[in-house]
């Protein structure tokens, strides 16, 4: 069902007033009870601006750079749509990314580095190779309690002679020193101790990552809610939440269209 902006924000206050609950988990539960759904969209980054109260959103999901399908997430087409952000004070970053290409992420993570926005990295899935370069540039980094993160050396192929090889370790060895000096100074660790990492091809879960530096908190599993948040949408779903509700709002919109109906439907009219 959809429901008007401020007829939502009461729901949303009322909630919290009821169940003892943060805002963020509140607007959460009735989102999911009572607003619209917001409709999923194929592609691999996404930009919102900023409304209701909550920062401007981009999502990276996807290939770092061009994929097999030359679709993904390019340092020029982010570029672009993070120029619109300018002006954002805080932009929310969340990551599922395998990674890609080691230059683009070296851009993008250079981009979001460069802002005057705070930015909030938040790692659903994974962010791994590339995507956890870009993941550092998060003033604040946090990551899903069954996500991961990883990290190794770059790779490259090579055809032609044995110089040809030599060559391109060499520049492989340079590209290595450039990663590691990116997680060295989000972690605090020496380069050395980041390098045995990435020679490992290190696999983090989240607990892992705070761990060693690389987030700052874990977003734990739904099952470790309080109760109260858990049996929210029973009380979501009452007539007498709605009456509370409505304490919260004017004449006009205890008499919205959307409002009553949804009186009605608890009221099983």
């Amino acid at each position: 069902m959809k429901i008007n902006q401020t007829i939502r924000n009461a729901a949303c206050q009322t909630m919290a007033e009821v169940l003892g609950l943060t805002a963020h988990e509140a607007e959460l539960i009735i989102d999911s009870q009572i607003a619209s759904p917001k409709q999923p969209t194929p592609d691999a980054m996404q930009f919102r601006a900023a409304a209701d109260d909550k920062p401007a959103e981009i999502v990276i999901d996807g290939v770092i750079g061009f994929g097999l399908d030359d679709e993904g997430i390019t340092a020029s087409g982010f570029r672009q749509q993070l120029a619109d952000l300018a002006d954002q004070p805080e932009i929310a970053v969340r990551i599922n990314s395998r990674g890609g290409d080691v230059f683009e992420g070296f851009s993008i993570y250079s981009q979001l580095n460069a802002t005057q926005a705070r930015v909030v990295v938040t790692i659903e899935g994974v962010a791994a190779s590339a995507a956890s370069v870009i993941a550092m540039a998060g003033d604040e980094i946090r990551i899903a309690e069954p996500a991961e993160m990883m990290i190794h050396n770059a790779s490259g192929i090579a055809m032609g002679t044995a110089q040809d090889m030599l060559d391109l370790a060499a520049v492989l060895t340079k590209i290595d020193g450039q990663i590691a000096s990116v997680y060295s100074a989000r972690t605090g660790k020496r380069p050395a101790a980041i390098s045995k990492l990435m020679n490992s091809e290190t696999w983090m879960t989240g607990a892992e990552a705070v761990a060693a530096g690389f987030a700052d908190s874990v977003i734990p599993l739904k099952g470790k809610r309080s109760a109260t948040a858990q049996n929210a949408a029973a009380v979501v779903n009452s007539a007498d939440f709605a009456r509370q509700v409505s304490l919260h709002l004017t004449d006009l919109d205890r008499d919205d269209q959307t409002f009553r109906n949804w009186l009605d439907k608890l009221n099983g009219h």
